[in-house]
């Protein structure tokens, strides 16, 4: 057992290669803190498998669209409820 964390290479890979634009970073900004990093990951990966090399707001408008016909508004796979907010980013 490790207390390590484990980043798997996709993850990697879609950060050192991924640009953002100063307003898609700053939108980021305005995710909760306890969902940011869960976030962050799904838009990289989301922007690294169709071939993006910069994340702009429409490249994250996109990935929501995507997440959200996954993970509908007000549940998640938990039972928990998602706040409209967090589903906003």
């Amino acid at each position: 057992i490790t207390s390590r964390k484990f980043y798997p290479p996709m993850d990697v890979k879609a950060e050192a290669s991924m640009a953002w634009t100063p307003e898609a970073e700053a939108r980021m900004e305005r995710v909760p803190g306890f969902v940011k990093a869960m976030a962050r990951t799904a838009v990289l990966r989301f922007a690294l498998e169709r071939g993006h090399s910069v994340i702009t707001n429409s490249v994250i408008d996109m990935a929501t669209r995507k997440v959200k016909q996954i993970i509908p508004v007000g549940r998640s796979p938990h039972g928990l409820y998602i706040h409209e907010h967090a589903a906003r980013m």
